[in-house]
Order: structure tokens, then C-alpha cells, then sequence
């Protein structure tokens, strides 16, 4: 109990009261974190403060925008269980480590003492601003990284790229498919994201959450999911668990499966046989077939779309589109 409790003025009689919450507030960076304790005393309302110090770094006076999806990282055991997964181009200082949305550079600070050469990608003025003030010698791109030319930043950086991040929800499946649009320029990424993409990411055929995403994330790279995050350590406080997940990409191995068939006809066979996964497949690609006047196999039309491996659809895409000529990068 706080001890604040102590300066409650004494009314001569047995006080009784209940807490009811505890939030914390996000105040003026140069004034202490305050912990907001409500304490209900009979029918009255009480508000008390006690004093903590504020954590070294964080600039409360940045409150997460929701437009852009912004849940800070804050709790420094997360923090470094997750920087403590980058073992990266240490003889080159960082310089092909790429962190994406820094935010208040929770992140950062630890990254940054280890990889002084590394670069940041962040679309918040105010964060930028915030970043440059911290961190000086900090390479930061103001840019949204749903527009970063990832073979353009990879060649200028010397080569593939170690991406990582605190995802925003609202973008993470887009930053997702960038990346595997790009694996040839990275190495791998280690992100947080909320953990039902996380599952999604790495789940298997026969499994509720297989799905598009699945197939996509494991034929470019060797997804893995490594913890999970409480809600408790972001503000604000989202209403999901989050995740930590690794995807080493396997751009050999990508190109040799993909060599004869294009992304956007593959594209178009795993949407539209997701798009009603409980059916079987000859009705959930019966559009495409009738378009393409093309019938499914036999082994294939009592299938439902979960039930493939990553593989099979490669295979299923060569068979309805045919067999294009070696696509080069």
C-alpha cells in the first residue's frame, strides 16, 4: 500500500475504503511520473499520487496518436528481452540494422549503444523530433515505412537488412507483405505484433488459423514465434496480447518455388480459395476455374483451402495459370 496513505487526515473514527483502479498518468517530461491511485472512502471519492521517478527516456509529453496505431513499448524487461534477440552486422556497427516505428525510441536506446551505425524509420513528426534530440548521431527516415524501397535502402546499407519493430496493429499485415514482396533484401525481421497475427504467421494446414498470411510468410521465410507480451507493458494499454515473432527469410529457396509462377496469379488462387475455407475447393475456386476453364484435379476437389500445404498452392497456381517462363528478380 503507498504510503501516501499515511497523510490521510485522521476524522477521528475508523475509516473503511476501497480501491477501486490504479492508472497511470502520462505527464510533463521534466516533472515526476505520478501512479493515480482512486481510493473510495465511504461515498467519498479520494484522488492520491504518490511519487515515482520518471523512467530516463520517455517523453511523456508524446501521447500515443491512435490515427497511427502507436501503443509505446515501456517496460524496460521487455525491452531488452527483445533487443536481446538482434545479433546483427556487430563488425559494421548496425549498419544494415533497420529499426521500423521507434516511436519515443524505447527500442532504440538499447539498440542504439550496440549498433551506433543502425537506421530508424519512423512517420511521426513528433517522434522524429524526438529522436534526433535524444539520439544525435541517430540515422532517422522521416518516410512511412509502407512507402520505403526496401532493395534501394538494402543496397545503399551494403546488402540484407535485419528489420525491427514494434508494429502498429492497424498496419502490421501491410508492413508483413512488404517485406516478403522484398525478402530478397532481408535477412530477417524480429517484430511485435498483436498474437493473433502472430499465430496466424505460424500457424500449420488443419489449424483454424491458417490462412493467407500462413501461406505467404512460410514460403518466403521460417516463421517462429518466440513470446508473448501482456498488454500491461504498452500505453496505452491495448486490449490484446502481443507477440514477438522472428521470420528468417529463405529468398533460395522462395525463388526456386516461385520460379514459374507469378505473385499475383498466386495471389489470386490462395485469396480466393480462403475467401470461403470451410468449402471444398472445387466450390471455393469455382469462379476462378470457370474463368480460366480449367478443372481442378480429383485429389484436389474434396479439399478444403486449410487443409494444403504452403506448397501445394504454388502447385495448384502453376497447374490452373501454366508454367511461365523463369521469372528473374
Amino acid at each position: 500500500m503507498p504510503s501516501c496513505y499515511n497523510a490521510l487526515p485522521a476524522f477521528g473514527m475508523v475509516i473503511h475504503f476501497k480501491l477501486l483502479r490504479r492508472t497511470t498518468s502520462f505527464v510533463n517530461p521534466n516533472k515526476k511520473l505520478g501512479i493515480h491511485w482512486v481510493v473510495k472512502i465511504q461515498n467519498k471519492t479520494l484522488h492520491i499520487t504518490s511519487c515515482q521517478q520518471s523512467r530516463p527516456d520517455r517523453n511523456r509529453s508524446l501521447l500515443a496518436k491512435q490515427s497511427l496505431g502507436q501503443n509505446f513499448l515501456y517496460d524496460d524487461n521487455y525491452i531488452h528481452r527483445i533487443c536481446n534477440q538482434v545479433d546483427f552486422d556487430v563488425e559494421n556497427g548496425g549498419k544494415r540494422v533497420v529499426e521500423v516505428g521507434p516511436g519515443l525510441g524505447a527500442l532504440t536506446r538499447v539498440l542504439h549503444e550496440k549498433y551506433p551505425n543502425m537506421t530508424t524509420i519512423e512517420i511521426d513528426t513528433r517522434a522524429v523530433d524526438h529522436l534526433h534530440s535524444k539520439f544525435p548521431q541517430l540515422k532517422v527516415l522521416h518516410q512511412d515505412v509502407l512507402c520505403t524501397d526496401w532493395k534501394a535502402l538494402a543496397q545503399s546499407l551494403g546488402g540484407p537488412l535485419a528489420v525491427i519493430g514494434n508494429l502498429p496493429y492497424n498496419i502490421t499485415t501491410p508492413i508483413l507483405f512488404s517485406l516478403i514482396k522484398n525478402s530478397c533484401h532481408v535477412d530477417h525481421a524480429i517484430l511485435t505484433m498483436q498474437l493473433e497475427v502472430a499465430r496466424r504467421i505460424t500457424a500449420k494446414p488443419r489449424s483454424k488459423d491458417f490462412g493467407v498470411l500462413s501461406v505467404f510468410s512460410q514460403l518466403h521465410s521460417r516463421p517462429s514465434l518466440l513470446f508473448h507480451l501482456p498488454p500491461s507493458v504498452f500505453r496505452p494499454i491495448p486490449q490484446v496480447t502481443s507477440a514477438l515473432v522472428r521470420l528468417d527469410f529463405k529468398p533460395k529457396r522462395a525463388t526456386e518455388l516461385l520460379k514459374y509462377v507469378s505473385m499475383e496469379e498466386l495471389t489470386q488462387v490462395v485469396r480466393t480459395a480462403f475467401q470461403q475455407r470451410r468449402k471444398r475447393m472445387s466450390n471455393s475456386l469455382k469462379s476462378l476455374t470457370n474463368r480460366l476453364q480449367k478443372e481442378l484435379p480429383e485429389d484436389l476437389k474434396g479439399r478444403r483451402a486449410e487443409e494444403l500445404k504452403p506448397e501445394d498452392f504454388v502447385q495448384l497456381t502453376e497447374y490452373l495459370f501454366g508454367r511461365r517462363a523463369e521469372i528473374s528478380e
